[in-house]
């Protein structure tokens, strides 16, 4: 068996800074080319004990970042700008991705789309919700309003 340290999260293997025994062949033709895994020896896991403790501070850090900005979005309504037809109905769906640029211009904050999820599509003028996952277990349940793209007045 070869002993390793992790580099990033292996599904059924470990996490990342994770010392862990596998086969020579996979740490040899996988994990060592792939930069996934590096070989372990006193020195690299005392780095990585160091490592740990920076990101475990880091992660108090943003966990107070996140929880100050989930504070900001609740408090606030977030309004989406959309064309929409006469009977109120969107030429479309507000996405995560208008969601999180209008939050950017908002607020400043940027968001990963990818952790914005809607509790119903919003396809019509009104209100709806949206939850952005922020951290970890940190969420903010965000209201949104949408809004028609205002017409333009005919020439007199």
């Amino acid at each position: 068996m070869t002993k390793l340290i992790l580099n990033q999260n292996v599904e059924k293997l470990g996490v990342a800074g994770d010392v862990v025994d596998v086969k020579p062949g996979f740490a040899r033709n996988y994990l060592l080319p792939k930069s996934i895994a590096i070989l372990w020896t006193d020195r690299a896991e005392a780095q990585i004990k160091l490592t740990k403790a920076a990101v475990a501070h880091r992660k108090i850090e943003n966990e107070q970042v996140a929880v100050q900005i989930k504070e900001k979005l609740e408090s606030e309504v977030i309004t989406v700008v959309a064309s929409a037809g006469s009977s109120g109905k969107l030429f479309g769906a507000v996405t995560a991705t208008k969601l999180v640029d209008v939050i950017k211009e908002q607020f400043g904050f940027t968001i990963d789309k990818h952790k914005v999820t809607f509790s119903s599509p919003i396809k019509n003028i009104g209100s709806g919700t949206a939850t952005i996952g922020l951290f970890d277990k940190t969420e903010a349940a965000v209201k949104v309003n949408v809004i028609p793209i205002p017409k333009k007045k005919a020439a007199a």
